[in-house]
C-alpha cells in the first residue's frame, strides 16, 4: 500500500501499542485526547502521540488529526494514511474500522 502513516484513534493506547508489535515500517500515529496516555505512548516503538481534542464524532477526529499530522510534517498533500478506529466512540478496546484515504489540504 506504501502508506505514509497508520492512524490509530486511541483512548488508552491500547491499539497503538498492538499495532507497534508488528514492527510496521510505516510510521503509528496514535492519536488521542488524554495528555497521560500521549506521554506513555512516547515510549513504544514507532508511535508518535498527537493530542487531539475529543470530538463528537469519528472523521472529525481524524480531519482534525491530518490537520495536526500536516503541521509537524508527519504527512502531506497526496500521502496516503491508513486510519483505525472503534465505531463505538467512547468505549475502549472497540477497534474495528480500518480505512485508507488520501490526505489532502
Amino acid at each position: 500500500l506504501n502508506a505514509a502513516a497508520i492512524m490509530t484513534l486511541t483512548k488508552t493506547g491500547a491499539t497503538a501499542r498492538n499495532v507497534s508489535k508488528f514492527r510496521p515500517k510505516t510510521p503509528i500515529l496514535a492519536v488521542t485526547p488524554h495528555v497521560d496516555v500521549a506521554r506513555q505512548l512516547q515510549l513504544v516503538w514507532g508511535v508518535k502521540p498527537l493530542l487531539v481534542l475529543d470530538l463528537p464524532s469519528t472523521g472529525q477526529t481524524f480531519q482534525s488529526a491530518i490537520s495536526v499530522a500536516q503541521e509537524k510534517h508527519l504527512v502531506s498533500d497526496g500521502d496516503l494514511v491508513v486510519m483505525t478506529a472503534g465505531t463505538l466512540q467512547g468505549v475502549a478496546g472497540s477497534t474495528d474500522l480500518i480505512k485508507v484515504e488520501m490526505v489532502t489540504a
